[in-house]
C-alpha cells in the first residue's frame, strides 16, 4: 500500500499511538500537529492515548506555582477538548500523592514491553533519553514481538522518527541534551493540598462541556 504522507504510513502501521508529557508540553507544536493531521486520525480510525501517568503529570503542572508550566497545561487542557474524538484519555480519581510521585516515563516503558508480543505500537515523544529507551526494547532478547516506532513532533508540527542515537554513542549524546528540552519532565515539588483531587471528572467534564465549565474549578472545586 502507499501512502502520501509520512503519518499516513505511521497510522496505518501502528496499532496502539501513546504521546508523552514532554511532546504535549511543547503547546504550539503539540496544537500545529494534531490541527494538520486530524483528519486523517478520523479517516483512519485512529487515537492517541493520554495514560494515566500523563494525565497525573499534566495535573501537577497545572498545579505548578510557575507561571509558564501551568499556562502550557492548560492549553494541553484545551487542545484535548477541542479535539476530544482522537484521544483516550485514560485516569481515575488521583490523590496529590500520586500528582507528585508521577513519573510517565517508566509506565510508559513497561507498558509498551507487556503489549510488544501482540500490538504495533508507535510512541511520540520529544524526550531524547525516553526516545532511546523506547527504541532499545526493540532489541529485547527475551521479549520479542511487534517492532516499536518512536517519533517526536518537530518545530513545525510534523513527526520525525526519533532521535535515537548509535547504542555506542547514547551517554555521550545524551549528555549533550540541553536542560531546557529535558526539563518537562523535570517536575518540582508544588506546595499543594493534600487531599483528594478528582482531576478525572472535572476533565470529562471539561472535555463534555457539560454546563459552564472553567479550568478554575480543578484548583478550586476539586481541590479543597
Amino acid at each position: 500500500m502507499e501512502f502520501n504522507t509520512y503519518i499516513e504510513y505511521l497510522l496505518n502501521n501502528n496499532d496502539i499511538i501513546y504521546i508523552d508529557t514532554s511532546s504535549v508540553m511543547f503547546t504550539k507544536e503539540f496544537r500545529g500537529f494534531i490541527e494538520y493531521n486530524y483528519d486523517k486520525f478520523i479517516n483512519m480510525n485512529k487515537r492517541i492515548t493520554i495514560t494515566r501517568e500523563v494525565c497525573l503529570e499534566i495535573v501537577k503542572h497545572y498545579m505548578s506555582t510557575i507561571e509558564e508550566k501551568h499556562d502550557k497545561a492548560k492549553m494541553v487542557l484545551s487542545i484535548l477538548k477541542q479535539f476530544q474524538e482522537i484521544f483516550i484519555i485514560e485516569g481515575d480519581t488521583f490523590n496529590n500523592e500520586e500528582i507528585q510521585r508521577a513519573f510517565a516515563d517508566s509506565e510508559l516503558l513497561a507498558r509498551i514491553t507487556k503489549t510488544k508480543p501482540q500490538y504495533r505500537q508507535l510512541l511520540i515523544t520529544n524526550d531524547k533519553a525516553l526516545s532511546v529507551d523506547a527504541d532499545s526494547l526493540n532489541d529485547l532478547n527475551s521479549c520479542k514481538g511487534k517492532k516499536i516506532m518512536v517519533c517526536y513532533i518537530d518545530k513545525n508540527g510534523n513527526l520525525n522518527r526519533g532521535r535515537t542515537v548509535n547504542k555506542q554513542e547514547d551517554k555521550a549524546e545524551l549528555n549533550s541534551v540541553s536542560s531546557n528540552e529535558r526539563e518537562v519532565t523535570q517536575f518540582e515539588e508544588d506546595k499543594v493540598s493534600q487531599t483528594q483531587f478528582a482531576f478525572s471528572k472535572a476533565l470529562r467534564i471539561f472535555l463534555c462541556g457539560a454546563g459552564v465549565f472553567s479550568l478554575g474549578i480543578i484548583t478550586g472545586k476539586y481541590v479543597k
